[in-house]
């Protein structure tokens, strides 16, 4: 290795100086202020690393503290276990054919019997029963036709029977 590649050392420790000094320029010792803001320099880096050390192993147990005891449960008061689970399926329908309109519960929720658990969409069944009304009253009015005629034809028929007789 050549001595650019090794670290700078004072005068009286290099190599070179062994045998004697080359030039005034290597002659010369360097002086120990030079030398010393080199050692504070490594004491402060030393004193920086350290600190980081301890602040990351600060932060290490704080996270680890805050896993085991600062997280809140989102299955407490749920139990587990394996196994197999049989269910009866049950089949809902409505009991006339329609259109939902809105649905009062969500998927998986409990529910009791006789719970309303969807709305359907009554227009088409009251235009239906609207128009059976409808239908009923003039019904009614044809009744009430044929009545009247069934009167006329009686009146007719006895004025049929008084002019023959």
């Amino acid at each position: 290795m050549t001595n650019e590649t090794k670290p700078e050392l004072t005068e009286e420790f290099k190599p070179e100086n062994a045998a004697g000094p080359r030039s005034e320029t290597e002659a010369t010792p360097k002086s120990e202020a030079s030398a010393e803001p080199k050692k504070m320099l490594t004491k402060q880096r030393k004193k920086w690393l350290v600190a980081a050390v301890v602040v990351l192993i600060v932060i290490g147990l704080g996270v680890a503290v805050w896993q085991r005891f600062g997280r809140v449960d989102k299955n407490k008061g749920l139990a587990g276990g394996n196994g197999r689970i049989e269910s009866v399926e049950i089949d809902v329908s409505a009991k006339a054919p329609g259109r939902v309109k809105d649905i009062l519960v969500h998927e998986g929720e409990l529910v009791t019997a006789g719970q309303v658990v969807a709305l359907m969409d009554t227009e088409v069944l009251g235009a239906e029963h609207r128009q059976a009304e409808a239908q009923l009253k003039q019904a009614e009015s044809g009744v009430e036709t044929a009545r009247s005629q069934l009167v006329q034809r009686g009146s007719e028929k006895e004025a049929a029977l008084a002019l023959v007789g």
